[in-house]
C-alpha cells in the first residue's frame, strides 16, 4: 500500500508528491446562474495538473474535476444538481482513470465543515485540501492512487468534531471492480 499523508499529498510512488498550486481567490457571495469557473489548481511533482470548476444556482450547480498530464486529459467528470441535496452537508464523488492517474476525490459541503478528510480501509487517513466559502458552499479535495482502498470522507465543524460522514465502500467497490467510479 502507498503511504498516505496529509494536507491534499498523495504518494504516486517514489519521489511523487501532490502540492495543492491555489486555491482561487473569488467573491463569497452567491449569484443567480453564476457561470462554471476555476475555483482551485494544482499539480503533482510528475506533472499531472488538475483544474476544479464550479458554478451556478441553488438549484442547478455544477463542479467539475479535470485531471491532465503533458499527454492530455486523464480524466474528468463531476456533479451537478442542487448545491447540496437534501438535509446533507456533504456531497461527495470520486472519477479518474485507472490505467494513467490518480483518483480524484471531490466534496462540495456546507460551509459548517471546516475539516475533511479520507479514511482508507487500512484504517489511515489523509487530509482534504478544503477550501473556503465560495457561493456559500465549501470545497474539498484529495486525489489518491488508483489501487487504494477507500471507507469514507469525515466532515468536521472547526474544532474537528464529526458532523457528517459519508461512505465511499459502495464508490471504492464500483471503482475496483470496473475500473471507474
Amino acid at each position: 500500500m502507498l503511504p498516505h499523508t496529509s494536507a491534499g499529498d498523495i504518494r504516486l510512488g517514489s519521489g511523487s508528491g501532490f502540492q495543492v498550486v491555489a486555491f482561487a481567490e473569488v467573491e463569497q457571495a452567491t449569484i443567480a446562474h453564476q457561470p462554471e469557473r476555476v475555483i482551485a489548481e494544482g499539480a503533482t511533482d510528475d506533472k499531472v495538473r488538475w483544474t476544479l470548476r464550479a458554478g451556478g444556482d441553488e438549484g442547478d450547480y455544477s463542479t467539475m474535476l479535470r485531471v491532465e498530464d503533458d499527454a492530455g486529459v486523464i480524466s474528468g467528470g463531476g456533479m451537478g444538481g442542487p448545491k447540496l441535496w437534501g438535509s446533507d452537508l456533504l456531497n461527495v464523488y470520486s472519477r479518474g482513470n485507472p490505467d494513467r492517474g490518480p483518483r480524484g476525490i471531490v466534496v462540495r459541503c456546507d460551509p459548517s465543515v471546516e475539516h475533511l478528510s479520507v479514511s482508507y480501509e487500512d484504517g489511515t487517513e489523509a487530509e482534504m485540501v478544503v477550501s473556503g466559502e465560495v457561493d456559500g458552499l465549501r470545497f474539498g479535495l484529495l486525489l489518491v492512487a488508483p489501487g487504494a482502498h477507500l471507507r469514507e470522507v469525515v466532515g468536521g465543524d472547526k474544532d474537528r468534531t464529526v458532523i457528517e460522514r459519508f461512505d465511499l465502500r459502495g464508490h471504492d467497490a464500483s471503482w475496483h471492480s470496473h475500473g471507474r467510479e
